[in-house]
């Protein structure tokens, strides 16, 4: 495989950074429309929806007064914690809090006992082999 570079790729990578690609511009801003525009544009609109229940009954009736676009307000009650059902709590365990030499030493005697077997256990293996 040749590794020579045609000229078009020698000259998109001899150009500066930021330049090497064309960008495509942004479309202009949107412009808003006036009130007869908007106005316009819905009517047009409207018409095409014609067949639409809605739509018919807004053509036929005209836009809803305010009061009746209003949402109405709801009324929030205040949350009531729930109680918990009889016998679904657990009992809490009593814990007897153990003194720190106490646990000290009968980890050194575990650890005596554990050494002691497994010396006993190598022996073993060791006359059996």
């Amino acid at each position: 495989m040749s590794r020579a570079l045609t000229p078009r790729v020698r000259s998109v990578l001899g150009t500066p950074h930021g330049r090497r690609f064309s960008h495509t511009p942004a479309p202009p801003p949107a412009r808003r429309l006036t009130e007869a525009e908007r106005l316009a544009r819905e009517k047009a609109l409207l018409e095409q929806m014609r067949d639409n229940p809605w739509v018919a009954r807004r053509i036929r009736e005209g836009e809803l007064p305010a009061w009746m676009r209003a949402t109405p307000t709801r009324v929030e009650f205040p949350e009531v914690p729930a109680r918990p059902r009889p016998g679904t709590r657990r009992r809490r365990r009593l814990r007897v809090p153990v003194p720190a030499p106490v646990l000290d030493t009968l980890g050194y005697a575990l650890a005596v006992a554990a050494g002691a077997l497994a010396h006993h256990l190598g022996t073993l293996l060791g006359h059996l082999g």
